[in-house]
């Protein structure tokens, strides 16, 4: 019988715990549409989440007093007691204003020749190393010019 009573006291308190848990649905007021993804907290408490794609959220609630915030991108930021939540909050889309933004290439490509190499009019050269590494280098004179671009060809 005491084993009953055990069962019977946890089972109350599982099922407390299920319904101790504020779940919700986060729609557009206009559309009647949900939002995915508007975060939601508690006011002065580091307790929040946020709703999934189909707007559904679930939260533990704190104390009935405390306020809800609610904040999505392209929508009024709305906050609401506790105690005075329904099955359905209602988000107002808001549009925002921006100014006009122009985005243009300002890669300007500079290109500059140092001295033309060609490697097979000189005989003395190929492009093989053999079994000895070896360097064929030039050198040129610094130009002022060539500070106008980072690379040399």
């Amino acid at each position: 019988m005491h084993f009953r009573v055990s069962l019977f006291i946890f089972f109350l308190f599982i099922a407390k715990l299920g319904l101790a848990q504020i779940q919700e649905v986060v729609l557009n007021k206009v559309t009647n549409q949900p939002i995915p993804y508007v975060n939601i907290w508690i006011s002065g408490e580091n307790i929040g989440t946020s709703s999934n794609h189909t707007g559904e959220f679930s939260l533990q609630p704190i104390d009935s007093s405390r306020f809800i915030q609610f904040s999505a991108i392209g929508y009024e930021s709305f906050k609401i007691e506790q105690s005075k939540l329904e099955k359905e909050i209602l988000l107002t889309p808001t549009a925002t204003h921006i100014k006009e933004v122009s985005i243009i290439s300002s890669k300007i490509k500079l290109k500059k020749v140092v001295n033309k190499l060609s490697l097979f009019n000189q005989s003395s050269t190929s492009f093989g190393c053999g079994k000895i590494p070896w360097i064929v280098s030039k050198y040129f004179p610094f130009d002022s010019s060539f500070q106008n671009t980072p690379y040399l060809n």
